[in-house]
């Protein structure tokens, strides 16, 4: 697990799939399951489970694989070279892919305002304690940047690698966005 978020479970990466077949798979829909990961969930009431996890095909370099808690202490965000999952861990079967329009390429916890973000390179998704809480209109053309993170407010670089590079402000209560390089 890579976050601060109180769990009420263990979870891993496998790096050796056992003799026997996972438990459950998780797929992105519309898509055949690509290369996977194994991951192991071990509910503290519970039995524990073993899933196949897919990616959406052809990520970039820079999208994110692993294990994250969130602010409901039951789910799981499982995330295969960007492709996001929230998993119920006492509950495996109805876990499901999250449409983030994109890999994310970047995850951050949002400790104050009791968030996990889910960045790609053109939006900010936020998982709360019931799930998705909101995703933010485009703010960048090409790729944007995450600066800071502060009571309740998230500040970053629209293109931060453009000759024009532009700040923006997301309130974390509502992803509200101020700056960035839109509108599209």
């Amino acid at each position: 697990m890579k976050d601060g978020f109180a769990a009420d479970y263990a979870a891993e990466t496998l790096e050796e799939w056992p003799s026997s077949l996972p438990d459950h798979t998780f797929t992105p829909p519309g898509t055949s399951q690509g290369r996977a990961s194994l991951i192991r969930v071990m509910p503290y009431d519970g039995p524990e489970w073993t899933a196949s996890v897919s990616a959406l095909p052809d990520p970039p370099r820079r999208a994110v694989t692993g294990l994250f808690a969130t602010p409901n202490p039951a789910t799981l965000c499982v995330l295969q070279q960007g492709t996001p999952f929230l998993i119920e861990v006492m509950a495996p079967r109805t876990g499901r892919c999250i449409d983030t329009g994109a890999a994310v390429t970047s995850v951050r916890e949002a400790g104050q305002a009791r968030l996990l973000l889910l960045a790609t390179d053109w939006d900010v998704l936020a998982v709360g304690t019931d799930g998705v809480a909101w995703r933010t209109d485009r703010i960048s053309v090409e790729r944007l940047r995450i600066d800071e993170i502060d009571d309740l407010r998230l500040r970053g670089v629209a293109d931060p690698d453009d000759d024009e590079p532009r700040d923006f402000a997301i309130d974390l209560t509502d992803g509200t966005t101020v700056g960035g390089a839109g509108p599209f």
